[in-house]
């Protein structure tokens, strides 16, 4: 019987989109069978009809369109619309039309790696170092390298002796005889002279130490990598004050003195306060 395969990119919602897929050899990778319920299904014949499987968002999907015909002739078929080191699995899903012919299908999940915000502390086995804006202000430095001085355990931070040179940092130590310096990540871009940062525009600095940590980045990140995320606009909220203070200035001649003194007398004010007094 005719073998046919579609797949579909799903960036917001589901598509199905049909192609021909031809057969390939590659490298192994572990497949998890899943098994869904009754699937959909249109046409007048059961064996033309397309099914449609409940999958997750922002996956390839495979399908195959009749599954005695892939297994039984024991062809191996694979795809490399998404590279092997993105997946994250591989899911054999599998139903039934509403006229009861069979389907099979296979799920490619790729894995979305943002390097520039690592994962949150709860989630990472790795080591990673954290440094916070307010731990840095509390530090009387000019540039970012001195701030970090003292702030992540296993990093030293000194300078290279010349004038507006940049900043030896060194995580771990020294990790070969030429090139010692980690990668610097800003915002996801990366940069060579972390000195040209303003430290007041960082919201936080993440130092990746370990292999576990360091290994989306490659050969770059073999002497560690040093995240830093840059302050975002938001909502900002100020005070104005609504004390008002009036001053009145005195008068420079003495007649409007006299003139003041006349008027508290005529008033009786005068006895009034001496009576008080008294």
């Amino acid at each position: 019987m005719k073998l046919l395969l579609g797949f579909a990119l799903l960036l917001l919602l589901n598509h199905s989109v049909a192609a021909q897929q031809t057969s390939r050899s590659g490298e192994l990778i572990s497949i998890l069978n899943q098994y869904f319920g009754s699937s959909t299904s249109s046409g007048s014949k059961a064996k033309q009809a397309q099914r449609t499987f409940s999958i997750k968002s922002d996956s390839l999907f495979i399908y195959f369109y009749d599954p005695e015909d892939l297994f039984n002739k024991g062809e191996y078929r694979d795809t490399n619309a998404i590279p092997l080191g993105q997946l994250e699995k591989v899911v054999v899903v599998s139903g039934r039309s509403a006229e009861g012919a069979a389907g099979v299908g296979i799920q490619f999940i790729p894995r979305f790696i943002e390097p520039s915000i690592p994962k949150p502390r709860s989630d990472n086995n790795g080591a990673v170092g954290e440094v916070s804006a307010q731990n840095l202000s509390q530090v009387a430095a000019g540039t970012l390298s001195q701030k970090m001085t003292g702030q992540v355990a296993g990093v030293t931070v000194g300078n290279d002796n010349s004038p507006g040179g940049a900043a030896m940092v060194r995580i771990r130590g020294f990790g070969s005889i030429n090139s010692n310096s980690p990668l610097y990540v800003v915002d996801g871009v990366p940069i060579s002279n972390i000195n040209t940062i303003n430290p007041n525009d960082i919201e936080s600095v993440n130092v990746l130490k370990d292999p576990s940590t360091t290994a989306i980045y490659g050969v770059r990140g073999a002497n560690g990598v040093v995240l830093i995320k840059t302050k975002t606009g938001g909502t900002t909220t100020f005070k104005i004050p609504d004390e008002i203070l009036h001053q009145k200035p005195l008068p420079y001649t003495l007649w409007v003195y006299g003139k003041k003194a006349k008027e508290f007398k005529n008033s009786g004010m005068g006895e009034k306060i001496l009576e008080l007094l008294k």
